[in-house]
């Protein structure tokens, strides 16, 4: 299930102007806390820096398989 809510706001993150703590709360976190813990573990970067990277254009997503192991 976490799974599931880590893609959808990494979908809310690139296309909305939301909060962090919106999309946290729209995706089903029970805090913002845990939604920043839950996606900085699995991208290495929080959401903050990951929408950033993202609208510039640096795809980095491709490692985060590499990254976890």
């Amino acid at each position: 299930i976490e799974d599931i809510r880590l893609e959808k706001s990494e979908e809310l993150l690139r296309s909305a102007n939301h909060t962090n703590g919106k999309i946290a709360s729209m995706c089903g976190f029970g805090s913002e806390t845990t939604f920043y813990r839950a996606f900085s573990k699995k991208h290495g970067v929080t959401p903050a820096t990951w929408r950033e990277r993202v609208s510039l254009g640096i795809n980095f997503l491709q490692n985060d398989s590499e990254r976890r192991k």
